[in-house]
């Protein structure tokens, strides 16, 4: 009798802790669909490089303001190949790669913030922001400030008159698509 009662209640503690351990899932799973969403409404780009230079997030405005491709743009892919590929899609006006690349992993090394404002090719101006992360890496914000700086010169944009070009809604925020790139 002691041992049927002692293997009842091994079972209602095993039976306990997989119906929290489903609760706490559901609401891991809850928690990163907000996540996922919110970044992925964000109105700039967003990457994540772990120590390695390595991608661990990007966002789906990220590859909309350079025209990439998520095959291409991936958790894993490096500073290095990503480069390549916005040098492939003409939208790498950054200077010389390698040098780039060098000083911006010296100043994360160093804990320096790196901003930067750049004209594309096909003319739009994008204001980058790089910011190291405790423990190695860093996240940089890619923003499109076009219309900013058309607006500043008086070339119209903005509230002014001209046309504000938006991707997206209100803000330029969109739906999540497919997600994360690196997203749990």
């Amino acid at each position: 009798m002691a041992l049927a009662l002692a293997v009842a209640n091994a079972a209602i503690a095993i039976l306990g802790m997989s119906l929290g351990g489903a609760f706490a899932d559901r609401r891991l799973r809850a928690q990163n669909m907000r996540l996922d969403a919110a970044i992925n409404n964000m109105s700039q780009g967003l990457l994540m490089f772990d120590e390695d230079a390595r991608l661990v997030i990007c966002n789906e405005r990220y590859l909309q303001i350079y025209g990439l491709s998520a095959k291409h743009v991936k958790p894993g892919c490096t500073l290095r190949q990503l480069i390549a590929q916005r040098l492939q899609t003409g939208t790498y006006s950054g200077g010389e790669p390698e040098q780039y690349m060098a000083d911006l992993r010296s100043a994360m090394a160093h804990g320096r913030v790196v901003n930067k404002v750049t004209e594309l090719p096909d003319g739009r101006t994008i204001a980058v922001t790089s910011r190291p992360m405790v423990g190695g890496g860093w996240v940089a914000t890619h923003a499109d400030i076009t219309e900013q700086k058309r607006a500043e010169k008086g070339g119209g944009g903005g509230a002014g008159g001209g046309r504000t070009r938006r991707t997206g809604g209100p803000g330029g925020a969109r739906a999540p698509a497919r997600g994360i790139r690196g997203g749990a």
